[in-house]
């Protein structure tokens, strides 16, 4: 089944989108053939950062960037097909643009904006949407989703495997070697990029948006103190899964926290940046040696994700995890910042065939449930 996927993430950088051919789901037959990334105008980047940030807007202002992000997403679709000379998908999913996150133990709320209808009455074409909140609606968080896609391409029968995400948040999913999909332990580790790029948008005074190939993590000296002072902040690491989290948690507010601490230790900005870009990684290595503690041993990672071309960030995963093997979605034929559309193409097909996408023990949902809803393009009126 040929299927377009679509999606932004939390760091803003633009609409993924990707083409693939999912043949069969077990044992896993599929592939991407391409994938774009393409920027988001400035009014509807600066309208979603707004939205995501907490500020407050009529119900107006809402509908508004709800409707130009799904105009905007039928453009993307249109540009990307003729652009690469690709024919019409049979099927479209669409994760959007997550506005709002609020796990709870028990009525989580999560918010994804963009309208599909704009896409099928252009496309002409079946469109998935909405994919987290039957999840929530069966007592779940609506996150992580993309667990059933790291289950059906890379579980083994001889290598327990831990597929990291580092994206705007960074995510994990635990795949013990021989074990079945009610196994499967996913949950987010804490912040990615997201915070990363703020510091260095504040620190930079907005002359640079992220930390591209981790260049400027690497002229700083991690501290120390600083680490320490942020886990204190934090908290994470000490919920139990399943959890996710999001810009609610590592927003202005969080890095405000952790910048005037920096400032009573005289730090520079290279050292910031290298000591947050430094917590991700400790948090994905918390995590998973509770895992290893707790269950097996990791034989490999799997990463992907923007994050993952951070050289910063790969050399302290490989310096703090040498018993591990670390890869990337790369060596296993996915570019790794596409994973997650990849992903998500998964998930619009088992929506499109009744078939639940979501994984109890990672979002902590009562049930496994079919997840998305479908907008169909007509096949007949009536008379």
């Amino acid at each position: 089944m040929k299927i377009l996927a679509l999606m932004s993430g939390t760091s803003l950088d633009g609409v993924s989108v990707g083409y693939s051919k999912i043949e069969k789901l077990q044992p896993h037959k599929g592939s991407l053939v391409k994938s774009a990334v393409f920027a988001y105008p400035r009014e509807i980047s600066q309208a979603l950062a707004g939205l995501a940030g907490g500020k407050r807007c009529t119900a107006e202002d809402l509908a508004i960037v709800h409707r130009a992000v799904g105009e905007h997403y039928a453009d993307v679709v249109e540009r990307f097909l003729e652009k690469y000379a690709l024919p019409y998908p049979e099927l479209i999913s669409i994760h959007g643009h997550t506005v709002h996150h609020k796990p709870r133990k028990k009525g989580s709320i999560t918010f994804q904006i963009g309208d599909p209808s704009p896409v099928f009455v252009r496309a002409d074409v079946p469109v998935v949407s909405d994919f987290r909140s039957a999840d929530c609606a069966a007592g779940g968080q609506g996150a992580p989703l993309v667990a059933v896609a790291d289950y059906l391409r890379y579980s083994d029968n001889t290598r327990t495997r831990a597929i990291v995400n580092i994206g705007g948040i960074a995510n994990l999913t635990y795949l013990e070697a021989g074990k079945g999909i009610n196994s499967v332990v996913a949950f987010d580790t804490g912040p990615g990029v997201l915070l990363i790029d703020a510091a260095v948008r504040e620190l930079t005074r907005n002359n640079y948006s992220y930390d591209k190939d981790g260049k400027f993590a690497q002229q700083g000296e991690v501290s120390k103190k600083l680490l320490n002072a942020i886990r204190r902040l934090d908290g994470y690491e000490n919920e139990s899964i399943p959890k996710t989290t999001g810009r609610e948690r590592y927003g202005k507010k969080f890095l405000q926290k952790v910048l005037d601490r920096a400032k009573t230790i005289a730090l520079s900005p290279a050292d910031i940046i290298a000591t947050i870009s430094a917590y991700t990684v400790l948090m994905i290595r918390l995590h998973l040696r509770s895992l290893e503690l707790t269950r097996s041993g990791v034989d490999e990672i799997i990463l992907g994700g923007g994050g993952s071309r951070n050289l910063f960030l790969m050399s302290q995963l490989k310096e703090g995890l040498p018993h591990i093997t670390v890869s990337t979605h790369e060596d296993y034929g996915i570019p790794r910042d596409s994973w997650e559309v990849y992903a998500f193409a998964i998930l619009g097909y088992l929506a499109f065939h009744h078939i639940s996408g979501n994984i109890p023990n990672a979002t902590g949902a009562s049930r496994a449930v079919v997840l998305g809803r479908i907008n169909y393009p007509s096949a007949r009126s009536l008379e």
